[in-house]
């Protein structure tokens, strides 16, 4: 006797592979239409998906894979899914501050920029470059959050290039620096790669592992660069929210509101 197919299941498995297809985000009109099921239909089975963490929702409702898709390793775009939920928090935090934000991961030991967020500061980076990683803030927070055998690998590897008059090159003076990013929490870049860029970085995580960082930066005469505790909370704050937007967390009303003002 063959087994009767479930009609709610296969459903929801052309459902998600239409949202597979779009990889970098479709609303649910498209989807349902595509997937050949009701709106309605729709909503409910990418509900469900979500709560599972196998679809992400993005700005303006868009849905795209997500995070137990990736582990599964059912879409090679995880850079596609952290930029398409990273971009709208990091524009607004941009636009709130007046500074360019970045989103980078490490890539063979350099730094690539998946998101820069324009800001007032005229900062020269683009999307998709690379840059080394033991100058700039979010390199540094990411050397941290190595495993000890790599950090050692990476900081005895090769010498290090001066850039700037602020740039570190001593591995001795590098390592200490790193042990204080993990104490803090937090990197700063002092003029290391551009005499007149400063920036703060902070982890994004994933399952208590850094994955990527974000930073806000700052091109000008102002020795200090971006600082105090309010632009610090704020940048934490960001990478807190792509954090649960990514992990299907319920985000805070009041986090929420606070980042929108």
């Amino acid at each position: 006797m063959v087994t009767p197919a479930s009609n709610t299941l296969d459903k929801g498995l052309r459902l998600l592979e239409v949202v597979i297809d779009h990889g970098g985000g479709a609303p649910i009109s498209l989807l349902a239409e595509e997937a050949g099921i009701p709106a309605s239909t729709a909503h409910r089975i990418l509900a469900t998906l979500q709560r599972r963490g196998f679809v992400s929702r993005a700005s303006r409702g868009n849905y795209l894979p997500g995070l137990t898709l990736i582990r599964l390793g059912r879409t090679r775009d995880m850079q596609g899914v952290l930029k398409a939920v990273s971009r709208p928090l990091l524009d607004s935090l941009a636009k709130r501050t007046g500074l360019t934000a970045h989103l980078g991961m490490l890539e063979d030991d350099m730094v690539t920029y998946l998101v820069k967020a324009r800001g007032d500061a005229n900062v020269l980076t683009q999307e998709g470059m690379q840059l080394e990683a033991y100058c700039s803030g979010i390199g540094k927070v990411l050397l941290a959050a190595m495993p000890e055998r790599e950090r050692e690998r990476y900081l005895t590897s090769s010498p290090f290039v001066r850039l700037t008059a602020n740039t570190i090159v001593d591995p001795e003076i590098l390592r200490a620096a790193l042990k204080t990013v993990r104490q803090t929490g937090h990197a700063r870049d002092n003029g290391e790669i551009d005499p007149s860029v400063r920036c703060i970085a902070v982890p994004v995580r994933l399952d208590g592992r850094v994955f990527a960082a974000i930073s806000i930066s700052q091109s000008g005469p102002n020795p200090g660069g971006p600082g105090g505790e309010e632009l610090l909370e704020l940048l934490q704050q960001t990478a807190r929210l792509i954090e649960a937007s990514l992990q299907r967390r319920p985000i805070p009303a009041k986090q929420k509101a606070e980042h929108a003002t």
